[in-house]
């Protein structure tokens, strides 16, 4: 008890893959540690828990910072600080402003002070989308620069990094594609609700590997998380197998059932089909790997597959991939 370890958990950096709105990611990151410190203190070893913030990470603009480091403070020991940068001047003063507003309500335990309504503009609040051509407008989340090329070099989509949640920016999009949208985000939430009524009005949406394993499903409609029972690893992850085309489908163009191929990646996620969805890619196991649907105007993709790991999609998974962003546009 004289001399307790101190863990440091760096969950709350910033916000959760960077680009929640400001209070959805408060609660998100609230919900992470808490359930850490949890199992750290269920040890029964003399703990002390503090939460990270780190301001260089996308997302972590001052105000987030300072609202971060009371809610931190709220639910543990205490929160610190890996200081990266920026660079001593203006932003570097408007951190430090904010750290020590935060530490000012700490100290007087006003810790509702972090629900506050924001004082500055939410950069990740922008519902601006600049476009240079008049191609489809398709934007990607979580995926590697190579993917982003690869997309570029195929022609058909102006590509872009996802900047924004709000329904407004979405609705500039034609199609979008989420790999590894790691946050337990429930059904109410405005980020999946958000999703639901964009691909209701009419968008194209690909939900990849993590992403829709993570959050509650979006569409129950046309697949919900499946729990794989061989080859797993990390309760979620089937490895090393290849997958077969169970199929035929206007989303996998004149690809016929009976294909194999073996993905890039080493391992993938499995779906339940819901009663809107359409199973077409499997694995050995006859798990549903690629599940498809219409929801409203729109149409969505379960993908299990992580794309681009360490190099270009090719071959029949380069065919499969680039076959669906077609459909989810429209073709």
């Amino acid at each position: 008890q004289a001399a307790p370890l101190i863990l440091t958990d760096a969950c709350t950096y910033g916000r959760p893959t960077g680009m929640l709105p400001h209070k959805e990611a408060l609660a998100a990151n609230r919900k992470t540690l808490t359930s850490n410190m949890a199992t750290a203190k269920a040890s029964g070893f003399p703990i002390i828990y503090s939460g990270g913030i780190d301001p260089v990470v996308r997302g972590a603009d001052p105000e987030f910072c300072g609202k971060n480091a009371v809610m931190i403070s709220e639910a543990t020991d205490g929160y610190w600080i890996f200081y990266e940068g920026p660079n001593v001047g203006r932003d570097h003063e408007e951190y430090w402003d904010w750290f020590k507003w935060a530490n000012q309500a700490i100290v007087e335990r006003r810790f509702d002070k972090q629900y506050e309504e924001r004082e500055t503009a939410d950069e990740w609040g922008s519902a601006e989308l600049v476009k240079k051509t008049d191609k489809p407008q398709i934007a990607l989340y979580g995926m590697k620069s190579r993917m982003h090329e690869q997309v570029e070099e195929a022609g058909t989509f102006e590509v872009h990094q996802l900047g924004s949640n709000l329904y407004d920016y979405l609705t500039q999009l034609d199609v979008i594609v989420m790999q590894n949208f790691n946050v337990e985000l429930e059904w109410d939430s405005e980020w999946v609700r958000t999703l639901r009524k964009y691909v209701q009005d009419g968008g194209g949406l690909m939900l990849t590997h993590d992403t829709a394993w993570f959050m509650d499903s979006p569409f129950p409609e046309i697949a919900l998380r499946g729990i794989p029972t061989q080859k797993t690893e990390a309760v979620r992850h089937v490895v090393e197998t290849d997958l077969t085309i169970t199929q035929e489908h206007l989303g996998l163009g004149d690809l016929k059932a009976g294909v194999q191929f073996t993905p890039e990646f080493r391992d993938h996620m499995i779906f339940k089909p819901g009663l809107q969805g359409i199973t077409v890619i499997e694995n050995p196991f006859g798990d549903p790997v690629y599940v498809l649907g219409e929801f409203g105007k729109g149409r969505v993709v379960f993908s299990g597959c992580y794309y681009g790991y360490n190099k270009m999609l090719s071959g029949v998974e380069r065919d499969v991939f680039f076959a669906l962003l077609g459909w989810l546009k429209g073709d």
